[in-house]
């Protein structure tokens, strides 16, 4: 195991990361107070705008959706929808991974993953609302939120964007738990590789990893699942296993929730899981 290289793949992996995720943070923070008006007035669609803000990378998205869910402006459905079609801060990890030729991730795959999941967010969230209505299951209870001034981009203030934005809330709170979990990762599947054929232990066991990789879903963070990830990239795990962790995992996207209702983060985790398991045992079973 060369220690060395892996340093090097994961500091590369990471820059890469950290460049999308500004980038994706400027358009957020300009388009932001146009897409909540676009919600609030095109509501006929909700499923597939909840699925779609899902679909933008990080957790800009999944915490534009908290905000409307706490707002009741966003129902149970649509919460679900953008949970399931988000795959949080993976998205940059697994878009830096086909930039490369030495694993199974391709733009093409990464075009028809995100689509696959955005199908699955607009059944999941229509799904999620028809069964809260037939159990009468008592979901998103409105609470008021303070409202603040959309931000003029054309006077940004670009120390506070810097200092703010891109050092306190992208590098601190992201880049850097990315970076110790790529390595982590990659460490972790050169020690099992040179211990055993892990390619043919998780064949023989492709239902219980499909389980896991649900279970650590569950968990708030875009970390875990970022292994996942790397093991479908080096041919490790089948897709069927990546797509389970992908629709019940939502990176830190249900942390605003956390605060707000318990019962309610409960409640989406459940419902994901149980959709996700599901899905994820048809695909496997089709071969994938």
């Amino acid at each position: 195991m060369n220690l060395l290289e892996i340093l090097a793949e994961t500091i590369t992996i990471t820059l890469l990361i950290f460049a999308l995720m500004i980038i994706v943070e400027i358009i957020e923070l300009k388009f932001a107070g146009w897409m909540k008006r676009f919600f609030i007035e095109n509501k006929s669609l909700k499923y597939i705008l909840s699925s779609l803000m899902g679909s933008i990378p990080g957790c800009t998205g999944t915490f534009f959706m908290d905000t409307l869910y706490i707002a009741g402006i966003a129902g149970f459905g649509g919460i679900v929808a953008t949970m399931i079609a988000t795959m949080g801060d993976e998205t940059f990890y697994i878009i830096s991974l086909a930039v490369r030729s030495d694993n199974a991730i391709s733009l093409l795959f990464i075009a028809e993953l995100f689509g696959i999941l955005f199908i699955l967010g607009i059944i999941g969230g229509w799904l999620a609302d028809v069964i809260v209505k037939k159990f009468r299951i008592t979901v998103c209870k409105k609470c008021r939120i303070d409202r603040h001034e959309d931000i003029d981009t054309k006077k940004m203030d670009w120390g506070h964007f810097i200092k703010e934005h891109i050092w306190s809330h992208i590098f601190k709170k992201h880049v850097v738990k990315i970076f110790f979990w790529i390595l982590g990762g990659l460490i972790l599947i050169e020690i099992l590789s040179e211990a055993y054929e892990m390619q043919a232990s998780i064949a023989e066991n492709k239902a219980l990893f499909l389980i896991l990789a649900g279970i650590i879903g569950i968990i708030p963070l875009s970390g875990p699942n970022i292994v996942i990830v790397t093991f479908f990239a080096d041919g490790l795990i089948p897709f069927s296993i990546l797509l389970t962790n992908a629709v019940v995992q939502d990176g830190h996207g249900l942390l605003p929730l956390l605060g707000f209702s318990l019962e309610d983060s409960f409640k989406i985790k459940l419902f994901n899981l149980v959709f996700g398991l599901a899905v994820g045992f048809l695909v496997m079973a089709a071969g994938y």
